[in-house]
């Protein structure tokens, strides 16, 4: 029977003051042209403040709300671009060393790895290639003809915990830095909590 090595991204292979959505959004609508641009900027530099007044104002699911926010900040972005830009900077962004060392330590010893985070699938995508992992999970994004048209699946706690069961990705390590978690520390084998924090710049 297989046995897996499941990682977070943000706070576990990439400093935690680095969200790899809305940072890394908020740095490719800056990149555009500013004027063309500045709502989607906006969206996701308040998407945090905006998710909370409207789910204190109406009852709607905070996850719907955020999932919203995003389709509307990236409706009509072309994918290869997205990506394209995302592996550039990221490219340039410390990763946790240590967790990577500890990852293809696991893949020898013939573990599945697979990046399990909440963070859009373009990122996801870019550090499984970096870490060697056999899969991964991120923000699922829907596509036609190149282009997003909208959020297929905004991946949580709890639903990144779904993606574990559908995939059958059990027995389990789990690498985070993310104490809510409990659904996916208390079901995992053995859970490591990561800090990784920097105090310079990337």
């Amino acid at each position: 029977m297989p046995r897996y090595v499941l990682v977070d991204v943000d706070g576990t292979l990439i400093p935690k003051r680095y969200n790899t959505t809305y940072h890394l959004l908020m740095e490719y609508f800056a990149h555009k042209r500013p004027f063309l641009w500045v709502f989607r900027y906006i969206l996701v530099r308040w998407e945090w403040l905006i998710v909370y007044l409207i789910s204190k104002i109406l009852p709607i699911n905070r996850l719907l709300v955020s999932k919203i926010i995003l389709t509307l900040s990236l409706s009509g972005v072309r994918y290869d671009d997205l990506y394209g830009f995302i592996t550039e900077r990221l490219s340039k962004v410390p990763l946790n060393v240590d967790v990577i060392s500890d990852v293809k330590k696991f893949k020898q010893k013939g573990y599945k790895i697979v990046v399990l985070s909440a963070t859009i699938e373009p990122v996801s995508n870019y550090i499984s290639h970096v870490i060697g992992a056999d899969s991964y999970i991120g923000t699922i994004l829907s596509l036609k003809n190149g282009k997003i048209i909208s959020i297929k699946t905004r991946h949580l706690g709890d639903t990144k915990y779904k993606e574990v069961i559908k995939n059958k990705w059990k027995p389990y390590i789990y690498y985070t830095d993310d104490t809510n978690e409990k659904i996916l520390i208390k079901n995992a084998e053995k859970a490591i909590i990561v800090n990784f924090t920097l105090s310079s710049k990337p």
